[in-house]
Order: C-alpha cells, then structure tokens, then sequence
C-alpha cells in the first residue's frame, strides 16, 4: 500500500459584497413586522400614564395588565397617525412626512389636542415615492 498524504486545502477568502443603501432598513423593518412586541419601551409609557394619572389623583397606582392594554392602544394610535400621515405625504408626492401631514390627520380625526404643532416641531421621516418604489 502506498502512503498518500492528502493535501490540505486552504479556505478561499470571501470577498465582503457590498450591501445596498436600503438593505439594513429593510431587513429592520421585516424584523419589526414580524415580532408581535412593543414597540415603545414599557417604562416610557409608565412615566407618562402616571404623569397623566398625577393631574387628577394624589397617588396614582395602575395594575400590569391595565398598563399594558394602554400601551397596546397607544402604539396602536401612533401607528395609524403615521401610517396616515405617510400616504398623505406620498399623495402629494413627497419623499418625506412633515409636521404639516400630522397636523392634517390629527385635524381630520379630531385629535388636534394630543398634537400640538409644538410637539410635532423637526419631526421628519422619510417614505419613497410611487416613482421610486416601481423604479
């Protein structure tokens, strides 16, 4: 029998690709999709059930499960603002939602006292357009 040595192979190196520009926000918000969680931190809206709580009762005390509907039903609220003030921005065919969108859907529901221009001043996010979306 003849001894025959096998040679060992080198790995080849990969080469790292370049990933395009909207890659990591796509995968982020197929991440956010597909969890069932919230969105907003629990101790945030905590704070501000109990700042509200605090206006009209001395020691305000809530149970969990009372906090956490609330929190679905305020991530649930935001959600429909935004969602609303997005299609508005791209009806008028613009890349990004303005504090002027969410005054007209806090106008359009009623909600003009939870939205104060003040509160909503530097607030831009960004959406594609029709054109870029088919593009």
């Amino acid at each position: 029998m003849a001894d025959t040595k096998k040679a060992k192979v080198k790995p080849a190196i990969k080469k790292k690709r370049k990933a395009k520009p909207c890659y990591r926000a796509c995968q982020e918000v197929r991440q956010y999709q597909k969890g069932t969680g919230n969105l907003i931190a629990r101790a945030a809206v905590k704070r501000m059930i109990r700042s509200i709580m605090a206006e009209s009762m001395s020691e305000p005390k809530m149970t969990k499960n009372a906090i956490d509907i609330l929190q679905w039903d305020v991530e649930s609220f935001m959600c429909a603002i935004l969602r609303d003030a997005k299609e508005r921005a791209e009806l008028s065919g613009r890349k990004t939602c303005t504090a002027e969108h969410l005054k007209s859907v806090a106008e359009q529901r009623h909600y003009i006292g939870c939205l104060q221009p003040a509160d909503m001043k530097g607030l831009v996010f960004k959406t594609k357009t029709k054109s870029q979306t088919s593009a």
